[in-house]
């Protein structure tokens, strides 16, 4: 008479050990759900459109900011030294000027439907970006020497330092090799253009 008690405990007991099985296994993602959510955190790290426009933001604020640096440049009597006002504006104008090209090949990068060219156009900007901070930085820290502010030169030394080491750190392994083997081809145009024209006398 106590088998089928025990029996039925039994089963009982079984039942919620299975119910817990099955929470589990619906609970638990699987390796297709991983596979998918990987899938996207990918996709959404080689998109550049959420980059590019934030970047396109930040470089327009930034060629503003330039020109009006420009502006109190120009404005007499704040720069004594007129080769020292030369070179300040030269310098941030050129800043502003690569801030408003690359914000607007920024913008343009969005776009483009492949990756890879979407990717290109973004990088051209990006070294466009990169050069006018160095440009901008170099032209604050010749401003600095036409005050005595030392303090402040100090200041836009370092900036400039870092503003030099991330564009070496971004594009330089990038555009130096480019740079030096158009070195190397213009030395070898002239070398060859010289030795023809002695040749030829």
């Amino acid at each position: 008479m106590n088998e089928p008690a025990s029996s039925a405990s039994e089963e009982e007991s079984q039942l919620p050990v299975s119910n817990i099985d099955t929470l589990s296994d619906t609970s638990a993602p699987t390796n297709e759900e991983e596979i998918l959510v990987l899938a996207k955190a990918l996709a959404r790290e080689s998109d550049t459109s959420s980059a590019a426009a934030a970047f396109s933001s930040v470089a327009g604020v930034l060629g503003g900011f330039s020109i009006t640096i420009v502006v109190l440049a120009l404005t007499p009597g704040t720069i004594v030294s007129d080769s020292g006002k030369d070179w300040v504006v030269g310098l941030v104008l050129l800043s502003a000027g690569l801030y408003i090209y690359s914000a607007g090949i920024f913008a343009n990068s969005i776009s483009f439907l492949t990756k890879k060219t979407k990717h290109a156009v973004f990088n051209v900007a990006l070294i466009l970006f990169h050069v006018s901070n160095l440009l901008l930085s170099v032209g604050v820290l010749l401003l600095t020497f036409q005050f005595p502010l030392h303090a402040t030169r100090v200041a836009a030394l370092i900036i400039t330092v870092f503003a030099l080491l991330v564009v070496l750190s971004n594009i330089g392994r990038k555009v130096l090799p480019i740079l030096g083997a158009s070195i190397l081809a213009v030395l070898a145009y002239i070398i060859a253009s010289l030795f023809g024209g002695i040749s030829n006398q």
